[in-house]
């Protein structure tokens, strides 16, 4: 027979207080009947988007996560063509940002033609414009994430 845990010679590690008070918490609700597994899924979704509804890039600790569930929306079809197309011309862009050409986001894949950028951006480095379209892009779909929240 093994010697359960806290057992003579064993210690149990100090409980976190938050967490005794959100069991607690959770406890009375429950006994309350406030507390459904609707109410539960709906906190735990919202918890996910503001855990994980930003993205900092590859130094994210959740990269990784993003990077499967990127891949699995795009295999459902979770974004138009046409916007997928936007996406693909600026990873075109960044990865190979040293290119004469740019390959402008378009609302037509057909329409995909390379482009040089006029005299007021010459002076910005390739990686640069890059980075500040898929910025622009990004800042646009929380946009519309937002407008199509209300």
């Amino acid at each position: 027979m093994t010697t359960p845990a806290g057992a003579a010679g064993h210690h149990y590690a100090a409980p976190d207080p938050d967490a005794v008070d959100a069991v607690a918490v959770l406890m009375r609700q429950v006994a309350e009947g406030t507390l459904t597994g609707a109410a539960m899924a709906g906190r735990a979704a919202q918890r996910c988007a503001e855990v994980f509804g930003q993205c900092d890039g590859p130094t994210d600790s959740l990269w990784p996560a993003h990077v499967e569930i990127c891949r699995a929306v795009l295999g459902f079809g979770g974004l138009p063509a046409a916007e997928l197309a936007q996406w693909l011309a600026v990873a075109r862009n960044r990865e190979n940002p040293a290119s004469a050409t740019l390959y402008p986001p378009t609302t037509d894949a057909a329409d995909s033609e390379p482009y040089s950028p006029g005299d007021d951006l010459a002076d910005i480095p390739r990686d640069v414009l890059a980075e500040a379209e898929a910025a622009a892009w990004a800042t646009i779909v929380r946009y519309r994430r937002a407008a199509g929240d209300r």
